[in-house]
């Protein structure tokens, strides 16, 4: 952190944020350059940067299908959460059929800098994926990714805020 000192004026400074997907380090990031002069005239230039906290990354985690209209569909509805979520990023996945599946999701918000990662499987039964499928991938991947919070929430049909949905989606 830069504090004032008698000894030096400041020249200029130039802050500036970019995504990590141009600079690699993590999430988010404040790259600053800071000239200073001291009292006889003599600049120094200082370079650092700021990382920031890491924004939690949402996973929605799809079956999967043959269906080109599924990964349609997958992100648009993701991308109208993301629209709508500020401090998240909302990222797909799907168990089977389609790309990116839910390893590789993982390991690129984990490239990204995510340190928390949230799975929401969006299955109404709890059938074999939800039981064990999942379940077992989501243990494999906290071994890869130890430093991460990974957790994996409940299926949607099991949320009690579900039953609700179906009564207004049903028209009651």
């Amino acid at each position: 952190m830069y504090r004032e000192d008698p000894r030096y004026s400041c020249n200029a400074a130039e802050p500036f944020a970019r995504e990590s997907s141009d600079w690699g380090i993590g999430p988010y990031e404040i790259r600053y350059t800071m000239s200073l002069l001291d009292l006889s005239g003599e600049d120094h230039l200082y370079e650092g940067i700021y990382l920031l906290k890491s924004l939690p990354v949402l996973i929605l985690l799809g079956h999967g299908s043959r269906a080109g209209k599924t990964l349609e569909e997958m992100e648009e509805l993701a991308a109208k959460l993301q629209a709508s979520s500020n401090g998240l990023r909302v990222k797909f996945a799907f168990l089977t059929l389609l790309e990116p599946d839910l390893a590789n999701a993982v390991s690129d918000a984990a490239d990204a800098g995510a340190r928390e990662i949230q799975v929401l499987p969006l299955f109404l039964f709890s059938g074999r994926h939800v039981m064990e499928d999942i379940p077992a991938i989501m243990e494999g991947l906290r071994s890869k990714h130890p430093g991460i919070a990974l957790n994996l929430r409940e299926a949607i049909g099991r949320h009690p805020d579900f039953f609700d949905f179906l009564r207004n989606a049903g028209g009651f």
